[in-house]
């Protein structure tokens, strides 16, 4: 299995975008992330792993 670019840009930006999304919870993140952004499933996990690991560092 290959390393995602986590440096390409749609991924960065749902990055950016997710970290500061405040949703209600009653949709889950993947298919949210897919739709929005276009990502596969391997692509939007990145994401989730880049904003915990953000949110993480934050604390």
């Amino acid at each position: 299995m290959s390393e995602l670019d986590v440096a390409d840009p749609k991924i960065i930006e749902a990055v950016e975008w997710f970290a500061n999304y405040r949703g209600d919870g009653a949709r889950p993140s993947v298919p949210l992330l897919r739709e929005r952004f276009g990502l596969s499933v391997a692509e939007a996990c990145a994401v989730l792993r880049e904003v915990n690991l953000r949110r993480a560092r934050a604390s």
